[in-house]
């Protein structure tokens, strides 16, 4: 099992879930690329820039997230990076509502 960050722009995610539910890689729910993301320097941002998810994927699965276009991803040790994937989403200037408000 592989983990992998997933971050699509707003404006991506429909498409993006659509061909990740086509290509067999969803692991869950139809709209998996959910969590609403904000630029972290806006906020409150009304609207969300961007949405995410985390999921934990075979290495087939995880062969096929180039071909889902709009995406961002990234693989990490569940184990070894204790702060991702919240380290990168900051470093990407992100955040979820929980992230910022505490």
């Amino acid at each position: 099992m592989r983990h992998v960050l997933i971050v699509v722009g707003a404006g991506e995610r429909d498409a993006a879930n659509a061909e990740i539910r086509r290509l067999g890689i969803d692991p869950g729910p139809a709209d998996n690329v959910s969590v609403e993301l904000f630029p972290a320097a806006q906020w409150p941002q009304v609207t969300p820039s961007h949405y995410w998810c985390s999921w934990g994927l075979n290495i087939t699965q995880v062969g096929l997230l180039p071909l889902v276009p709009g995406i961002l991803w990234w693989e990490y040790d569940l184990d070894a990076d204790v702060g991702f994937p919240g380290e990168k989403l900051t470093q990407m200037g992100l955040a979820q509502r929980t992230m910022v408000m505490g």
